[in-house]
Parts: structure tokens; C-alpha cells; sequence
């Protein structure tokens, strides 16, 4: 390969032959010049200089996605609020997870990616979008209690009762879930003592990744997030819009911050623009059956888009 700087050595070497060549009569000056001691510019071995093209120069300028990349602990950063900044994650509960380490939690975080083939940026927007969410922008692993320390009453509605409530990263509910999980793990003491999956961080974090690719009732997350469809992601997670502006928000803070408009895949895609006429949701029987909720989300998504705009 031709080097650029041999190329300029070269240019240069050029120019000082071509400024002793007679002009207009002049006589040549036969001046001994100094020896040069600078190598000469040598082609590849198949005597061809590549070429690059200045628009590639270009790309090679920006910053890239996060694809295939572990997620850097400034980028991390970023996107947390001053009081996890201040405290560290998770600093709301009162166990062992109380204050963890940005980097503790982000090491083991990465390595989950990989191992369960949630490589895209797109992929890794859509999954942390929605634990920012079900975590409290990780100040909590568990499902908060009243105000008063007292039980909510909508935890008895879960399978199994109040004890099988929202824990983890994704607040994993219902005795089957927490079976399901146990099992994965081989933990077979997991569904009798369920506190474990909000008070040790291996847990916590990979009963997300459990529920993404294996634990809902929609089928693999993580396949549906592949094609974008915040929607139905949404409901998979959440099962229902609770925050759902906040979900969005988040996702179109980390198309920022993970370069993903960097992305050679992913560039143009849009998160700014959801609706359930393009959602794999509009083929479900919960949208022909809530068709008032789907107008209230609908409602609330186009108001959030249209701020945006005048934002912008």
C-alpha cells in the first residue's frame, strides 16, 4: 500500500526537480544540492497504490455504535441522573446491591450482551430504554413499596401472591416467572426465596436478559427490538404503556449516545415517529380489545413527537 506521507516525500521530491528546470532562458543553477536522505515512496507489491475515498475519510472521523462493542462507562455516564452519579446504582434499596459500582454493574452488564447475542445498537438501545424504566433509572431493583412501607394492594394480584412482585432489572412478576428463572439458573431454592433475584447483582441483571429472550408471553424480545417496533417491545416488557413517553424518551437519548446515527446498519432508523399502524401490535388481540387504550397512547406519543419538533 502506498502511504500517504510517502506520497507527499514524493510530491515533494517532484517539485524540487521541477524548480531547476530552465524557464524563460534562465540559466540552471548547478549549485550541489544537499543529499537527500529521505526514502523513496514505494508502491504495494503489485506495483498499485490504493485508493481511498475522501468520503470514507470522512466516516473514519466519526465515532462508531455501540455494535459488537462493549457500552463504555463515559457513555454509561451520560445517560444517569446526578443522584446515581452521586449515591451509585440501586442506592434506594438496603441490601447488597445499595451503592454498586457503575463499573461492577457495567462489566457483568457487557458480558450479557454477549452472551445473549444482544450485539446490535439497536438491540442494546431498546434493552436499556426499558430497564432505565422498570429500574427507576437504576435507584431500585425492586418493585417500590407504599409511601407508608406498606404492601400495595395490586401485589396480591399477582400469581402466587404479594411475595412473587417486581424484581430485577425488568421486575420479573408471578410465581411462574420466578420458577421459570430458577430453573434457568438451576437454582431450584430461587421460586421459595425470590428476594434473591433483587439482592445479588449476577441475578438481578440476568433474570433481565432471561425475561428478554425466553420469559415473555410475546415471544423473543430481542428479535422484536432487531426490527424496531417500540411497541410492541413495550408491551412485552411492561405488559401495558406505563411510562411509555419515558420509555421513548430514553430511547431517543441513547440513539445519541450510542452513535447509532454512526451506524452502517442502523443510520436513518427513526424513534421519533411510533405508531401502532406500524406495529406488529395492531395483529394482536389485545389491540382489537383495548382500542381506548391504544387512542390514549397514540395521544400521548404524537403530543410527545410534536414537543420534540418545536424543540428542535
Amino acid at each position: 500500500m502506498l502511504w500517504w506521507d510517502d506520497v507527499a516525500k514524493g510530491l515533494a521530491k517532484l517539485n524540487q526537480q521541477n524548480d531547476t528546470s530552465q524557464e524563460n532562458g534562465e540559466t540552471t543553477d548547478t549549485t550541489t544540492p544537499p543529499a537527500d536522505t529521505t526514502p523513496p515512496a514505494t508502491l504495494s507489491d503489485n506495483g498499485k497504490a490504493w485508493f481511498i475515498h475522501p468520503v470514507t475519510m470522512h466516516i473514519f472521523n466519526f465515532e462508531s455504535c455501540v455494535c459488537n462493542k462493549h457500552i463504555t462507562e463515559d457513555q454509561f455516564k451520560s445517560i444517569m441522573p446526578n443522584d446515581i452519579l452521586r449515591n451509585g446504582l440501586f442506592y434506594k434499596m438496603n441490601n447488597d446491591l445499595k451503592n454498586t459500582s457503575l463499573s461492577t454493574f457495567l462489566l457483568k452488564l457487557n458480558k450479557y450482551f454477549t452472551q445473549h447475542n444482544v450485539t446490535s445498537c439497536l438491540q442494546k438501545a431498546h434493552f436499556i430504554s426499558q430497564i432505565l424504566c422498570e429500574s427507576d433509572f437504576f435507584r431500585t431493583a425492586e418493585e417500590y413499596k407504599n409511601k407508608d412501607g406498606s404492601t400495595p394492594s395490586h401485589w396480591n394480584n399477582y400469581k402466587g401472591g404479594a411475595n412473587y412482585h417486581g424484581r430485577g432489572l425488568i421486575q420479573i412478576t408471578h410465581n411462574y416467572n420466578y420458577d421459570s428463572f430458577g430453573k434457568y439458573i438451576n437454582n431450584n431454592t430461587l421460586k421459595d426465596n425470590p428476594d434473591i433475584v433483587c439482592s445479588t447483582l449476577d441475578f438481578t441483571i440476568k433474570s433481565a436478559f432471561w425475561y428478554w429472550i425466553n420469559g415473555s408471553a410475546w415471544g423473543n424480545i430481542n428479535s422484536i427490538a432487531a426490527n424496531n417496533d417500540f411497541l410492541k417491545v413495550t408491551m412485552a416488557v411492561n405488559g401495558g404503556y406505563n411510562h411509555v413517553v419515558e420509555r421513548n424518551k430514553a430511547l431517543i437519548t441513547l440513539y445519541d449516545k450510542f452513535n447509532i446515527k454512526n451506524c452502517l446498519l442502523y443510520h436513518d432508523i427513526k424513534f421519533d415517529n411510533y405508531s401502532f399502524d406500524t406495529s406488529a401490535m395492531i395483529n394482536s388481540k389485545w389491540y382489537e380489545n383495548n382500542k381506548n387504550k391504544v387512542k390514549e397512547v397514540e395521544t400521548a406519543l404524537k403530543d410527545f413527537y410534536t414537543t420534540l419538533q418545536r424543540e428542535n
